[in-house]
Order: C-alpha cells, then sequence, then structure tokens
C-alpha cells in the first residue's frame, strides 16, 4: 500500500534490528563448514553418500535460514532511498565513511587473523592446507598480492556485500530513474531473469540483485509494509515456506534420480520461490514474538552488535572448523555438535572482541563500523583497566594486542584432542 504519509517508527525500526541480527546469526551457521554442506549454494545437488545429520543441516541452512539475504538487501537498499539527507556526491562522500572505511580495515584485520592462526596454532605440515583461500601464508604475499587480498578479494569473503553495496551507492541515480520511469517493466525483467536464470548474481549463486532493486522500490514508492496482504495471509506464506523447503532439501539429495540435468534448475527455481514466501512470513508472523523481544533491554542491546558479529565472524568461523579437523576430538566426529556449538562459540568470541575494542577505544571502534553503533560497552565488569593516558594510537595499538589475545586463548581452548 501507497503512502506518502509513512515514516518508519520504533517499533518498526526495532523489528527490522531483531530480525538483522536474528539473520547475521544464521549467517554465521550458514559459513559453519561441514562435511558435505560445506559449499552451500542454492542449487546444490549432492551426488556422494550422505548421512542424516547432512540432510537436516541442509534444511536449515538453505531452507530455512536463507531468507537472510534477500532480507538484509531489501534494508539496505531502502534506507539508502529512504528520504537521502545529502545530494548525489555528499551522499557518496558519507559511504566512504559508513562502507569504504570499514571494508579497507576489516579486511585488514582478517589478513591479521589468519596471519595470528598461521603463526600460532597449525602445524607447519599442514599450514598451506589450512590457507586453502590464497594457498600459500601471509607471510609469503607479494605487495601485489598483498593490496589484492585488502582491496580486490579479501579474506573476510563476506565483504563482498559491501562492495556492491557501494556500487549500488554509484547508481543511485540511474536506479532510482529507472524504478521512477518504468517500475513495472524494470523490475518484471529483473524478476524473470533472477527466477528462470543463474547467470547474474554477487558474492553467491543464483543470488541476483533483484532484492535490492526491491528495496529501493519499496523506498521511492514510500510503501507501507505494516500490514499484510488482504487476499494472502502471513502463516499461510510460512505454511508453503516450510514444505518448499522440505520438498527443496528432498530434491537437493534425489533430484538427479528424477530429472536429470534439470535437477540443479529446479532446486534452483524451488530455492527461488521459498526465499520469496519466507520473507513475507518473516516479516509478518513472528511480530508477537518480536514485541516481546524489543521490551527486553538486553536484547535491543545486542542488536548493536550485528555489523560487527558479520565483519569479523569470518574467516574465524573457517579457521576454528580447521583446526578442530587438524585431529580426533568430539568437534571433529560430531557433525551435529560441530554444527551447533562452533557458531556459538564464535558469536561470543565476537562479542568479547567487539566488547574489548569498544572499552579501549571508542573512537577506533567508530571507524571500524563506519560509526553505525554509538551503544556502550555491555555493563559487566570483565578486568580491563581504563588507561586515559593513552594516546588514540596507543588505544589503538592495545586495541589489537587485546583482541588479537582474545582470538588466540579461544583458539587454544578448541583446540583439544
Amino acid at each position: 500500500m501507497k503512502n506518502s504519509e509513512y515514516r518508519i517508527g520504533t517499533v518498526t525500526s526495532n523489528k527490522i534490528k531483531l530480525i538483522s541480527f536474528f539473520g547475521t546469526i544464521a549467517l554465521i551457521f550458514v559459513h559453519n563448514e561441514s562435511d558435505i554442506n560445506g559449499e552451500m549454494t542454492p542449487s546444490m545437488i549432492v551426488s556422494t553418500s550422505f548421512g542424516w545429520s547432512d540432510v537436516v543441516q541442509n534444511f536449515i541452512l538453505n531452507g530455512l535460514l536463507r531468507f537472510r539475504l534477500p532480507f538484509m538487501m531489501i534494508i539496505s537498499v531502502f534506507f539508502m532511498f529512504y528520504r537521502p539527507k545529502h545530494s548525489y556526491l555528499l551522499h557518496i562522500k558519507s559511504k566512504f565513511r559508513t562502507i569504504g572505511f570499514p571494508y579497507l580495515l576489516i579486511s585488514l584485520s582478517g589478513l591479521f587473523i589468519t596471519f595470528l592462526f598461521e603463526t600460532f596454532f597449525v602445524p607447519q605440515n599442514s599450514v598451506y592446507a589450512f590457507s586453502g583461500m590464497i594457498g600459500k601464508k601471509i607471510i609469503d604475499l607479494s605487495l601485489t598480492e598483498f593490496i589484492s587480498y585488502v582491496i580486490k578479494s579479501p579474506i573476510v569473503f563476506q565483504l563482498w556485500y559491501l562492495r556492491v553495496l557501494f556500487i549500488f551507492v554509484l547508481f543511485m541515480p540511474f536506479i532510482k530513474y529507472l524504478i521512477t520511469k518504468i517500475p513495472v517493466l524494470f523490475l518484471g525483467t529483473v524478476l524473470m531473469v533472477w527466477l528462470f536464470t543463474n547467470r547474474i548474481g554477487g558474492g553467491e549463486n543464483d543470488r541476483g540483485y533483484l532484492f535490492f532493486f526491491f528495496g529501493a522500490y519499496l523506498a521511492i514508492n514510500k510503501i507501507n509494509t505494516s500490514k499484510e496482504f488482504s487476499f494472502f495471509s502471513a502463516k499461510s506464506s510460512l505454511a508453503i515456506f516450510i514444505i518448499l523447503a522440505v520438498f527443496k532439501t528432498f530434491l537437493t539429495f534425489y533430484g538427479s534420480h528424477l530429472f536429470g540435468s534439470y535437477a540443479h534448475f529446479s532446486v534452483s527455481f524451488l530455492y527461488k520461490l521459498n526465499e520469496i514466501f519466507g520473507l513475507y512470513a518473516v516479516w509478518f508472523v513472528f511480530d508477537s514474538i518480536l514485541l516481546r523481544l524489543m521490551d527486553q533491554q538486553l536484547w535491543m542491546r545486542i542488536t548493536e552488535s550485528s555489523f560487527f558479529i558479520y565483519a569479523f565472524h569470518a574467516p574465524l568461523i573457517v579457521f576454528i572448523n580447521k583446526i578442530l579437523k587438524l585431529s580426533n576430538n568430539i568437534f571433529s566426529t560430531n557433525a551435529m555438535l560441530s554444527f551447533f556449538l562452533i557458531p556459538v562459540m564464535v558469536l561470543l568470541i565476537t562479542l568479547m572482541l567487539e566488547d574489548t575494542i569498544k572499552r579501549i577505544s571508542q573512537k577506533f571502534y567508530s571507524l571500524l563500523t563506519g560509526g553505525r553503533s554509538k551503544a556502550p560497552p555491555f555493563n559487566f565488569d570483565i578486568g580491563i583497566i581504563k588507561l586515559p593516558q593513552l594516546s588514540f594510537t596507543g588505544k589503538f595499538v592495545l586495541a589489537s594486542s587485546l583482541g588479537s589475545f582474545i582470538i588466540i586463548a579461544a583458539g587454544a581452548m578448541v583446540f583439544f584432542k
């Protein structure tokens, strides 16, 4: 429903924060490597032997949790086009602070964390298998390769999203023109290409940028999204979402026997329908639960950490997985335990790291996150001594050192036989 007077209220804003936070948690699970589900692509067809844990993980990761990225695409671009505060050039300048600087700092941090793990945790005879993302140790990179892994192909692989988002900033006037002048033709064409081909995409297969454009459409036309469609309930959408997730999971493991060479397209098509129904269902069905969470200060406080968790959960989660697989332990032998516990472990580590940096230097934290969160540290004493006599540079060095210590200590805790 179009509404020129539509404003985003506190409830809607908090709802977006909560869903975004749970979407970030879902992202940690998606990036948690585990045997057959190590490469979680939408049109994935399993042709090797598999067990029940593989089916369960695939159902959760490629069925129930994959609504998260379309949701984030819509929200990110929605706020980009919704009542812009600056001119085009000033808007680009502001995005250097909120996207460009964090991209570079997080990318550099990923290389530094990789260097720490390669140096302290990985046996030398395993280091090259461990560094599979780039094929060599960080210390062996040439200057050209180092710059490339900072800007073009960051080890913090989820940064592809920020890069694509910044590209959309550059093309804002053109996108606004298309959506304003030929919305049906433009969005209809993008929808058809997205549904029936796997040829366009961002950092993940079968993605496309449909949801970015849709977010821009909602913002430009001030569409009120606070009410369900009168002809289709969110509960019905939730039921279809779950049914599609079950059927798609079945085809992932048995589709090649039923559809042959068309199996990949069938799974991909069902997956895309699943995303659409999932978005509609998640936005409306859980309102009562989200309203209860909004009344709890801890939940609203922790939503402020969503960006930091997004930025630092990987490659950390990949490294912890690889370290655990270097030895025979309960995590390497129990896929379901690894699936559920390692993301929780990574979540706690990232929250500890964030809290440490905030307590030592809010300025550096603000640079790192593009000013996205102004929430104070958690209200508990973790024994960090205040050091007001240190300069900003000194605090930055200390924050980096303590953050590294937390990562190293966490790695030592999980590396056991």
